[in-house]
């Protein structure tokens, strides 16, 4: 998904949430605004906790794309 579609997504308050795969050092280093650190395995734990709509968009980012790819696969 496009970063502009995503901004747009957010700043209309879509029913979205933006986790991101990578490690804290690099979640810190730069993020999706409202984005939340979920690294790794963690994803897959949190990700029922943190979604509680089957509507609700769901956004992984991890900066280059393996991670965001194994994280949709689950």
């Amino acid at each position: 998904m496009p970063a502009e579609e995503i901004k747009a997504k957010i700043d209309a308050g879509a029913d979205m949430i933006i986790l991101d795969s990578r490690p804290m050092t690099e979640f810190t280093n730069m993020s999706i605004p409202t984005g939340i650190d979920c690294p790794g395995a963690e994803l897959v734990w949190r990700v029922h906790d943190l979604v509680k709509s089957p509507d609700t968009l769901v956004v992984v980012n991890c900066a280059g794309r393996t991670r965001s790819i194994i994280a949709r696969s689950r």
